[in-house]
């Protein structure tokens, strides 16, 4: 009995000492890495102390000795000083952090399996082609721990208390319409809603000599984010009796989608609808050409033009993420997008997918506006400046 009683005790013994000896291990490992940094780096200084010579710089690109000037007799761009070689010095270690921080991030990224990480990866750093594919597999093994029921009746009093944050806010050319998009507390879906502005007589009591109400049928976006909406899109010749906004889907399992409704209806199931499936393609601003009856969306990398009848679509080029889009007020035959990297302008009757005219900014572009006699191109940046470009024809 004594014998039968001891041996649970020896194996808790033999696991704590394979235990301590596979701790010692990792320990022995790391300090062999550590030490091999350290030699690394030992070894890189003990060679440019062999190469050093007082007064002089020694580059190991070119191979060759460079003499070190004071500050104030360094009056070309290629004098060498201390100040530059402890800049360059600076630099070249800041690039070894960052290899070392994109190994560990890439290997942590790989291993880890919460999807919350993944999904902010990805609105960091733009879409790629393993990310939607991995979020959802894992999206796919989710389990359903229980059920709400959610109440589907948005009529009533009740319904505008629910608003959170306004998101978007665009005024008619009149000024006596406002396309609003809000937020819902305890809700992922987005309301849009006209407002119609009416003029009233101030009194005492009151400040405000406009009144704002409900206009129309409210439209629920549930599904996708909403990213830009621009009046247009119907068929008919006012603009104002249509809306066309862009969605994307910030999980990266869902496509982008841009849709057009009609806001003369009675109610939301009669209402007109037309949506264009842009696949993974990211959407983030939208225009519309009321004359020919197209819109333009603005992606990463390029500006797409897709016409509504027929939904034949062109890619235009422009090397960066696009966050506003206008089209020429005359010929419309010209499209303005703002870039973080500057203006680029594309003339659509030509068969190049190449810019006409770039104006370069040294932030990104957030708003376009051409006078109508197009020949002053306004735009403002997201550092605060605004700036105006001559157009020359």
């Amino acid at each position: 009995m004594d014998e039968k009683s001891s041996r649970p005790r020896q194996n808790y013994i033999k696991a704590a000492e394979k235990a301590k000896k596979s701790r010692k291990r990792r320990k022995h490992t790391q300090s062999k890495s550590e030490s091999n940094q350290k030699q690394s780096a030992t070894s890189t200084t003990s060679e440019d102390d062999d190469f050093e010579i007082p007064g002089y710089y020694y580059d190991r690109v070119k191979k060759k000795y460079f003499k070190i000037l004071a500050y104030q007799h360094s009056h070309s761009a290629n004098a060498i000083t201390q100040k530059k070689l402890k800049i360059k010095q600076d630099e070249e270690k800041r690039q070894s952090f960052l290899v070392i921080d994109r190994k560990h991030n890439k290997i942590q990224g790989a291993l880890s399996k919460n999807i919350v990480y993944h999904v902010n990866d990805r609105q960091l750093k733009g879409l790629s082609e393993e990310k939607p594919t991995l979020i959802k597999s894992m999206m796919q093994n989710w389990k359903m721990r229980g059920k709400q029921r959610v109440s589907s009746s948005v009529d009533g009093e009740g319904e505008y208390s629910r608003l959170e944050h306004p998101l978007f806010m665009l005024a008619s050319p009149s000024g006596h319409h406002l396309m609003c998009v809000w937020s819902l507390t305890t809700s992922v879906v987005q309301r849009m809603q006209m407002l119609k502005v009416e003029e009233k007589q101030q009194s005492v009591s009151e400040s405000l000599p406009i009144k704002v109400k409900p206009h129309g049928v409210a439209i629920l976006q549930a599904s996708n984010k909403v990213t830009d909406l621009c009046w247009g899109g119907g068929g008919g010749e006012d603009p104002l009796n249509s809306i066309l906004y862009t969605t994307i889907c910030m999980l990266g399992t869902g496509s982008s989608m841009a849709l057009i409704r009609c806001l003369d209806s009675d109610s939301y199931n009669s209402m007109q609808c037309v949506d264009f499936n842009l696949g993974f393609k990211s959407a983030w601003t939208c225009a519309w050409d009321q004359t020919n009856k197209r819109f333009s969306i603005g992606s990463d990398k390029a500006s797409y033009l897709m016409d509504v009848e027929t939904r034949y679509m062109l890619e235009f080029k422009t090397k960066s993420r696009v966050y506003t889009q206008l089209f020429s007020s005359q010929t419309k035959q010209v499209l303005f997008s703002g870039t973080a990297l500057g203006v680029w302008i594309h003339d659509l009757r030509s068969r190049s997918v190449d810019p006409v005219t770039k104006y370069h900014h040294k932030s990104c572009v957030s708003g376009l506006y051409l006078k109508q006699d197009e020949n002053y191109l306004i735009t403002s940046e997201f550092s605060g400046k605004v700036c105006i470009h001559m157009m020359s024809h």
